[in-house]
């Protein structure tokens, strides 16, 4: 268990100018998931090993990442304040963290691995952090792929993101097979073959399978993962709403509250949380129960119900989402006609602003076309609905063709 002589010489025996004093440091998982996205969307996507040479090892490309995550400052880098554990393996790291480790063929020393920077991609570093470092599951790091040539450099053609993440954790041997040749070739062929032939999941594929982790980790009585609470939530609210989740290009998805897509509604989720989410949802799977789930009508009634009085909202929900409904109902009666709510509302703008190339802050607009149907048309007396609020630096307004 241990960093490099190289790392501890820049940064210390416990990494202390890129996480903090050690006092101070949380684990990763007592943020909110709001807080963990805020953070992590600071995080560079991508990093280039150019100035690394035709053939980087792993122990300067870790340096790398390092030195990219503190030069953001510390109020920018992702880590900053965050327990990072060592371990002194991966079984022990397995052990440490209630896992049954992963029993590999053979280990190979993280100190004679390199990288052909002329055949390899350079590192995706938000990457690392959010899915491995942020995310460890030590007894799921699998073996890579690679070539060993006879100066005993270990080119990793596969495996080098979950490497470099282990590497943060002070581990020292990951499992990588490898062949042994001095031709370059098989560089290029282990890359091809692992890169290009595998399907990529889709954000169907990501639902469903943190809804099923999650729905496993609760029935063995466990908490889910940070990151699957999200999924999971949506889940039991499209179940009780009789929504059908789809992948794209299922026929079942082009049928009454079918959606195909549930990326958006995972992004809505987090931005505005789960209380408005839930109303949102409820709100376009009853109100138009023979459409396709419209995720932009979501997305404008979240932005709405932001925009009223918490303490009304709160305390008499159930009323006020009646009165929305009704109102909404006047101007579209037809169970079937969900999808014309968003869409006149930005036809409406867009014809009585001819001058706009493209409507900015959608949300805002689809709120305000919402104001404006369930002020002209609610019944109740006693709500007092208020209007969208528009940035300074622009302001739209627009009327709808209402009796």
């Amino acid at each position: 268990m241990a960093y490099s002589n190289k790392v501890t010489q820049m940064f210390g025996d416990d990494l202390y100018p890129l996480l903090g004093p050690k006092a101070n440091r949380v684990p990763w998982h007592s943020l909110s998931y709001k807080e963990q996205q805020k953070r992590l969307d600071k995080c560079p996507d991508y990093v280039t090993c150019n100035g690394l040479g035709k053939v980087a090892t792993f122990e300067d490309m870790f340096i790398l990442c390092i030195q990219q995550l503190i030069n953001l400052g510390q109020d920018n880098n992702p880590l900053y304040g965050i327990d990072i554990p060592q371990f002194d393996s991966l079984e022990d790291a397995s052990v440490a963290m209630n896992f049954p480790p992963l029993v590999y063929a053979n280990l190979a020393d993280i100190s004679i691995f390199v990288q052909n920077n002329e055949t390899q991609r350079h590192i995706f570093l938000r990457h690392i952090i959010e899915d491995i470092v942020c995310d460890f599951k030590p007894h799921m790091v699998s073996s890579g792929l690679g070539r060993m040539d006879s100066k005993g450099r270990l080119f990793v053609n596969d495996g080098k993101h979950r490497t470099i993440g282990c590497m943060f954790f002070g581990i020292e041997q990951v499992g990588i097979p490898y062949l042994i040749s001095d031709d370059p070739l098989y560089d290029i062929e282990q890359y091809r073959s692992e890169n290009i032939t595998p399907l990529a999941p889709s954000e169907f594929d990501k639902y469903r399978i943190r809804v099923q982790a999650a729905e496993a980790r609760i029935n063995a009585g466990k908490e889910p993962y940070e990151s699957d609470k999200v999924c999971h939530f949506l889940h039991e609210v499209f179940e009780g709403c009789g929504v059908t989740v789809t992948e794209k290009g299922d026929p079942e998805g082009s049928k009454s509250n079918g959606l195909t897509g549930v990326g958006n509604m995972i992004k809505y989720t987090v931005d505005y949380g789960e209380d408005f989410m839930k109303a949102a949802i409820e709100f376009d799977a009853r109100t138009f129960p023979s459409t396709v789930f419209k995720t932009a009508n979501a997305w404008g009634i979240a932005e709405f119900l932001k925009a009223q009085d918490q303490d009304a909202y709160k305390n008499n929900y159930f009323q006020m989402m009646d009165e929305i409904t009704k109102a909404i109902k006047i101007y579209l009666p037809e169970d079937r006609s969900g999808n014309k709510l968003h869409a006149s509302i930005k036809q409406a703008i867009k014809d009585q602003n001819p001058e706009l190339t493209s409507i900015r802050n959608e949300p805002k607009v689809i709120a305000k076309g919402i104001y404006k149907i369930v002020s002209r048309y609610s019944t109740d007396n006693s709500w007092e609905w208020n209007d969208i609020e528009f940035p300074s630096d622009f302001q739209y307004d627009f009327e709808m063709d209402l009796i």
